[in-house]
């Protein structure tokens, strides 16, 4: 997605998070996906440690084709 989202704002000023947005919304590919993105305004704790257990509740889907590139995250299912 990011290679679509790289044309629509290439030659385009990155000169604020407003801008950055608008052009990731004005993102539509050939067949016809449209990208929709908002902004957070909030901090994020940066360099956080997962646990082993943390990690093994995502639903890490790998690809066949460089598996550390190429990967899916479906949401996981609600537990009961």
């Amino acid at each position: 997605m990011f290679s679509e989202i790289a044309k629509t704002w290439a030659g385009t000023p990155l000169t604020s998070l407003l801008v950055m947005l608008e052009a990731i919304e004005a993102t539509r590919t050939e067949t016809g996906l449209k990208v929709t993105a908002l902004l957070l305004p909030r901090r994020f704790e940066a360099a956080r440690e997962i646990s082993k257990e943390e990690m093994a509740r995502v639903n890490l889907r790998r690809h066949r084709i460089c598996p550390d590139w190429n990967y899916t995250l479906p949401p996981n299912k609600k537990r009961k």
